[in-house]
């Protein structure tokens, strides 16, 4: 059961809340876990896909993804609404869905991450 207290909304047996700073410059769609929990992936009306990595308790950003900037022809032209990670057994893999009915599919590559 869910208790309200002062617009704070507290869950049965969790003992801490993570944070994670993410410096997107417009409001955050959505969020995902990847299969293990280790990995975060956001995305944002700034048109950014950001990945955090878990380490020593703590989400690190690893790796930000510029829909502006790319050269991958992997672009969205408006907000990034959905992102969604792929089983493990098919590699690093997240799809996103943005405003302007475009879907991107993407492999993580972590080289010299532990």
């Amino acid at each position: 059961m869910f208790m309200h207290q002062s617009s704070r909304i507290q869950l049965p047996h969790q003992s801490t809340m993570d944070s994670v700073k993410t410096t997107h410059r417009d409001l955050i769609h959505d969020i995902a876990y990847d299969y293990y929990g280790k990995m975060l992936a956001t995305c944002s009306g700034d048109q950014t896909i950001k990945i955090f990595k878990s380490i020593d308790n703590e989400w690190i950003e690893i790796q930000e993804i510029r829909q502006s900037e790319s050269t991958s022809g992997h672009t969205h032209k408006s907000a990034i609404r959905h992102i969604c990670w792929a089983h493990p057994l098919f590699g690093s893999i997240f799809a996103t869905v943005s405003v302007d009915k475009t879907i991107n599919i993407f492999e993580l590559c972590l080289t010299g991450i532990d």
